[in-house]
Formats: C-alpha cells, sequence, structure tokens
C-alpha cells in the first residue's frame, strides 16, 4: 500500500489558514498529532466534547472559537466525523456555503456514508484522509467522486511505541486483563432489557474459559471518553476477579496495554492498538450482535472460541 507523500502535504498545510473541528477522541488524536509531527503550530480550532482536551495536551493555550469567529481565520477546513455531536457536519456545510476546501479525517471502518447524513442531505468534503489499508479499501468503495488519500498514522506509531518502551517494567505477576469499554446504544434483542455493552460483559464472564481465564485475573475495565463510572460499578462489584478496577479514559492506555496478557472489548479504535503492539485482543460481542466492524487480521472473536477445544 502506498502512502500519500506527507513531505508535499506539510508544504501545502503551511500555505493555508487552517481550521480544525472535531469532537470524538478518535479523529482528534489522529489529526492533533499529525498536526504536531509536521510541525504546523498555526491553525484555529472549534471544538467539542473529548477533542478539547486532547487538543490541549498537543497544543497547549489553543483558544475554542464559536463557529462565527473561526470562520473569520480560514480558508482550509480538517475535521473528524462523530457520532455524539453534530459539529463537524455542520462547521462543514458552512464550508460549503462559503467555498472553503473541507477534508475529513475518517478513524474507524464503518457507517461511512452515514457519518455525512445530516438534516436530510448528505454533507460530503472537499478529499477524505484515511490511515490504513482497510481504510482506503472501504473508502475508496464508498466515494467514488471524491479523492480519498492514505497518510501514516502517526497517532497510532507513537502510542505502539511507548507501549513496547513500558513492555517488561514492573510486570506484575497476576494475570492481567484489560477490557476496553464503549456505548452500544443498542440492545440487540427482541426485548431484552440489557444494552448490547453489558450483554458483552455478561458474555465474556459466562465464557472466561474458552480464553483460559479465572477470576485469580486482574480486570482492569477502562471507560469510554463519554461514559462515567457509576454506570458500571455495580456490575464490576458483582464479579469475583480476585483485583478488580475501573479506571477513567484519561488514565494513560499505553501503561495498561504494556501491562495487559490479554485485551478485550466489542469494536473499540484502542482494540486496533493492543493489535498492532502485538497484544492477543478479542471482540467479546456475542454472537446475536452484529458482526465486528473490525476488518483487522489477527483480531479473535469470542464467539467463535466458544466450545472450540485446544
Amino acid at each position: 500500500m502506498i502512502y500519500s507523500n506527507i513531505l508535499l502535504l506539510a508544504e501545502t498545510l503551511k500555505n493555508k489558514k487552517i481550521g480544525v473541528s472535531c469532537c470524538d477522541a478518535g479523529a482528534a488524536n489522529i489529526i492533533f498529532k499529525m498536526l504536531e509531527v509536521l510541525n504546523i503550530v498555526d491553525f484555529v480550532v472549534c471544538l467539542d466534547g473529548p477533542a478539547i482536551q486532547i487538543c490541549n495536551k498537543y497544543f497547549q493555550e489553543k483558544i475554542n472559537y464559536s463557529k462565527s469567529q473561526f470562520f473569520a481565520n480560514i480558508n482550509f477546513l480538517l475535521t473528524g466525523t462523530s457520532w455524539s455531536s453534530n459539529l463537524e457536519n455542520e462547521v462543514r456545510k458552512i464550508a460549503h456555503r462559503k467555498g472553503i476546501q473541507s477534508v475529513v479525517a475518517l478513524d474507524h471502518w464503518t457507517n461511512y456514508k452515514n457519518r455525512f447524513y445530516y438534516k436530510n442531505e448528505y454533507i460530503l468534503p472537499s478529499e477524505i484522509w484515511v490511515f490504513d489499508e482497510y481504510a482506503f479499501k472501504i473508502a475508496q468503495g464508498d466515494f467514488l467522486n471524491i479523492t480519498v488519500k492514505l497518510y501514516k498514522n502517526f497517532y497510532m506509531e507513537n502510542e505502539i511505541n511507548i507501549i513496547k518502551n513500558f513492555e517488561n517494567k514492573n510486570k506484575t505477576k497476576k494475570f492481567k486483563i484489560v477490557y476496553i469499554l464503549e456505548p452500544i446504544r443498542k440492545k440487540w434483542l427482541d426485548n431484552e432489557t440489557v444494552s448490547g455493552e453489558f450483554q458483552a460483559l455478561d458474555y465474556f464472564i459466562k465464557n472466561m474459559s474458552a480464553l483460559e481465564i479465572n477470576f485469580d485475573s486482574h480486570l482492569i475495565l477502562r471507560l469510554h471518553p463519554s461514559e462515567n463510572k457509576a454506570k458500571y460499578t455495580r456490575w464490576l462489584n458483582k464479579t469475583c476477579f480476585s483485583k478488580k478496577e475501573l479506571v477513567n479514559s484519561t488514565t494513560p492506555i499505553e501503561k495498561q496495554l504494556s501491562d495487559a496478557d490479554i485485551v478485550l472489548g466489542c469494536e473499540s479504535n484502542l482494540l486496533v492498538i493492543a493489535l498492532f503492539a502485538g497484544k492477543k485482543v478479542v471482540s467479546t460481542l456475542p454472537p446475536w450482535a452484529p458482526e465486528c466492524i473490525l476488518p483487522h487480521k489477527g483480531l479473535l472473536k469470542l464467539k467463535n472460541m466458544v466450545g472450540v477445544k485446544s
């Protein structure tokens, strides 16, 4: 797979008045790490949600502009795509009206077209950037009339390097499980009262033997940025692990993944980071849930392991 010329991109961006708008953590991490690596510091932001804190991590003291202030200062728009906010579609629509070039950084592998559907119309960008070969193939198939470019994922590379540097330092002897939480927002089964994320957690507990895990292990539940501890406290308290904890999404993920013997979750981006870092990674989506949207080779699926003897 051939990556687009990153040096050419850097020169192009340095001649633009860049505006960055995003909300969710996935795109924000990729965008701000890329700008840091390319030494692009002269840009303005219009942010919401976790993206505000992530921007401050890479670029301190950036003013978070209102939409009107934002568009007074830009001629090039770079956004993410979010389920939790309409901000990116709103600013992309304004950019269309003003004739401003808009580029979208896609950070996932599913529902690409639906990400651009807003108020009964598709708010499509001038160009799409993706960051691995799977996303590149999907985006090329979904957007035949839009330029799709593949760039290196500097955020992913950095995370993997940090994880590797942490490994074997202060490693505990107890078998450690890191479970990456995420809101599913669907119940899957007819008349089901339990939301999808808890169905997956219960399916994991019921089938731990397929993973060769027992309650003598250390279980870490890592929260999604949009959730709080209260949601999962009761579930965790009911489990019988000898050591268990619930950690915020602000807790550095690199140390957690470096210590992990196995990483579990449904279909979070963090599962991909763990996979590329060489960890054993398993999706806990139960058989009655939709297929896991992560297309990466090496990702195991618990439903395929249940009842299979080694």
